[in-house]
């Protein structure tokens, strides 16, 4: 027989006694897991820590997709130093840090080639004209 308790993630009692196995923790917050809870303390957790998962994947696939490195510098280190800059940004639809919430093929690619891919340092320079010299 099984039952559910608090404290405890679950117990089993056997004909010669009874196991408790203590509860875990939530993969995203720490909190402690409640009844049937496996991985996450609530759908949120489950939805974000899904969320986090899909954005990398889609920024690597990204990165990869564009050439790997930065236009122009050459910049080719830490992925999360690399950065797309739309090229006309009064065509943009979406950020690619938002492309979660899109198809690779439909949405994502058509929102890639309007962008060049540049390391922060580049992407900084591009966006501070007001520090430009005469």
């Amino acid at each position: 027989m099984v039952r559910f308790q608090a404290g405890l993630l679950w117990t089993i009692t056997y004909r010669y006694g009874i196991i408790a196995i203590p509860m875990n923790k939530c993969q995203r917050c720490n909190k402690e897991l409640q009844g049937r809870q496996t991985k996450f303390c609530s759908q949120s957790c489950k939805n974000t820590t899904w969320m986090d998962k899909r954005r990398v994947a889609i920024k690597l696939k990204s990165i990869e997709y564009l050439g790997g490195k930065c236009e122009r510098c050459g910049f080719d280190g830490h992925p999360a130093a690399l950065q797309f800059h739309h090229r006309d940004p009064s065509k943009k639809i979406f950020r690619i840090s938002n492309a979660y919430k899109y198809n690779w093929e439909t949405k994502i690619v058509l929102e890639l080639e309007k962008c060049e891919l540049v390391c922060a340092n580049c992407h900084a320079v591009e966006h501070s004209k007001y520090y430009m010299e005469d």
